[in-house]
């Protein structure tokens, strides 16, 4: 009985707030300096080959900040499909009004790699594995829009925009795709007492075929050195965040407690990020870029 299912298709990052790039190619060169970050993320404790997620990213500005240039590489690992991601990055940022208007492209590839000979089955000899390996390389091209400003910030991504079959042209019965995605995604400064700032976000996610991801949070940041929050993402998870800032390195962590069907098999997500601004200044430490 042949059998269909759906699931996670982009890489997923609760401290997505920490690194722009993660989700926008339109955030490159967002700052006055370079910055690289690195971050992993194991999704669902206990559960075994649950998503497993390793991240590096950079971006720089040019030096009249008008252009910015940068890269990803993401390795995403789900039960027997690992998918590999190198992309390069630029945007082109344009005076608007109080802020800035970024435009921003993406292209690279896309590595696919399915290993069916984890998978055991009642039946020796299932047609349906007779391929043990499945190997995809094929072209990534994406998208986005971001503006900011000292008050607002509002973004929209398509982190791939060409849709493609990744099993084998000679096995029709394995449905195997990658979908285009979209990412819309927004929030506020708002500025209290003593020099602390609260930010509430949103972050949108949708794929043809899944449900929506919906993200809202609200964060604290501390003196520009210390930022935590909670987060809520539509149920799945209830997730607290925190980093700190230890002059030109950042490190962040967050805690993602399953509010899904899930919670009876599952500890929750965990999720660890650094970053490294090169070229910092003491300048740099007083206005941070932090989305």
């Amino acid at each position: 009985m042949p059998l269909a299912g759906t699931g996670q298709q982009e890489p997923m990052f609760s401290q997505y707030l920490f690194d722009g790039l993660i989700v926008n190619p339109a955030f490159s060169g967002n700052g006055e300096q370079a910055i690289v970050t690195t971050a992993a993320r194991k999704q669902w404790l206990d559960i075994e080959r649950s998503p497993s997620t390793l991240y590096l990213g950079g971006h720089m500005p040019s030096p009249d900040r008008r252009n910015g240039f940068g890269f990803t590489l993401m390795r995403d690992a789900i039960g027997f499909n690992d998918v590999t991601n190198l992309n390069l990055t630029y945007a082109y940022r344009i005076p608007a009004g109080n802020g800035n208007l970024s435009l921003g492209l993406l292209g690279g590839l896309h590595h696919f790699h399915s290993n069916l000979l984890i998978i055991k089955t009642k039946e020796l000899g299932d047609p349906a594995f007779f391929f043990n390996q499945v190997n995809r390389i094929l072209p990534n091209c994406g998208a986005g829009i971001y503006f900011d400003n000292s008050k607002i910030f509002a973004g929209a991504s398509v982190p791939n925009v060409i849709a493609s079959r990744l099993n084998p042209a000679d096995r029709p019965d394995l449905q195997a795709r990658r979908y285009v995605s979209f990412n819309f995604y927004g929030g506020a400064n708002i500025h209290l007492e003593d020099g602390t700032k609260f930010r509430p976000s949103l972050l949108l996610r949708y794929a043809p075929g899944l449900p929506v991801s919906l993200d809202l949070s609200g964060s604290i940041f501390l003196k520009n050195l210390i930022w935590a929050g909670i987060s809520w993402r539509h149920r799945e998870a209830l997730v607290l965040f925190t980093s700190i800032r230890i002059q030109q390195y950042r490190i962040g962590y967050s805690y993602d407690f399953v509010q899904s069907p899930l919670t009876a098999n599952s500890a929750g997500s965990q999720e660890i990020m650094l970053s490294f601004d090169i070229g910092f200044t003491k300048n740099n430490q007083q206005s941070p870029r932090i989305f």
